[in-house]
């Protein structure tokens, strides 16, 4: 008899301990869900700025390109208005 309630005893004992790391791991995994979805939101973050970012220099540079062309084309106009000219004389 005594060696029944010392089982059922152990085995009280052991299913409050396994429930006891039941609920700790289901702590865990939820802190580390947590986590997860910090870093992909992070990640999402720094995508959509890094897509900004590189609209942004798109955008700069192409701007840059059009005011080249646009000087040279100046340019161009008056050197063939300086050349039109010192060919007439």
């Amino acid at each position: 008899m005594a060696y029944g309630m010392r089982k059922a005893l152990q085995a009280e004992q052991r299913k409050q301990e396994v429930e006891a790391e039941i609920k700790k791991l289901d702590q865990e995994c939820i802190e580390l869900e947590k986590q997860y979805d910090d870093k992909l939101q992070e990640l999402k973050d720094r995508e959509t700025e890094e897509e900004e970012r590189r609209v942004k220099e798109n955008y700069d540079h192409s701007s840059e390109i059009e005011q080249m062309k646009r000087e040279i084309e100046k340019l161009k106009e008056k050197l063939r208005q300086e050349l039109d000219v010192s060919m007439r004389k």
